[in-house]
């Protein structure tokens, strides 16, 4: 089991934080995160995911991670479509194994049972939309309570 205690990361300001509505015509096609890593909460709703050639699909509670360079492209399920956060960053690893962990992350990790997660991607968007005194410290500190 991999100890992610020992990870050194820096994360940088965030490019954009998002909060969106349930949409049914929802998609985001063939993205290529080059320099930024994009993380998402699924408030609730389902959606399907494409990457690698492998299809995932998100639902309420789940997180959806890629990493810097990742391909993927996505659409809500008409029938129930999902309202999300999304962020986008920059992460910079310290050293070689921090690299190798952040990049054997799966892309979906199943959370639907920590309300923690909820409230910090709420707090999260939160800060980063009243952009008060100190919001950059802020947002990159949940950012790495989230990671």
């Amino acid at each position: 089991m991999t100890d992610y205690r020992e990870l050194d990361i820096q994360i940088e300001m965030p490019h954009f934080v998002v909060e969106r509505q349930p949409d049914a015509g929802w998609s985001n096609s063939g993205r290529t995160a080059d320099d930024q890593c994009v993380i998402g909460y699924a408030k609730c709703g389902e959606a399907f995911y494409t990457m690698s050639g492998r299809i995932f699909t998100v639902g309420r509670g789940d997180i959806v991670f890629f990493p810097m360079g990742a391909h993927h492209s996505a659409k809500n399920n008409p029938a129930d479509p999902w309202a999300f956060y999304s962020v986008c960053f920059t992460l910079t690893c310290g050293d070689e194994l921090s690299r190798r962990m952040i990049s054997s992350l799966p892309n979906i990790f199943r959370c639907s049972g920590t309300p923690r997660m909820a409230a910090d991607f709420a707090d999260l968007s939160r800060v980063w939309s009243t952009r008060e005194k100190g919001y950059k410290l802020k947002c990159r500190s949940l950012l790495l309570d989230i990671m």
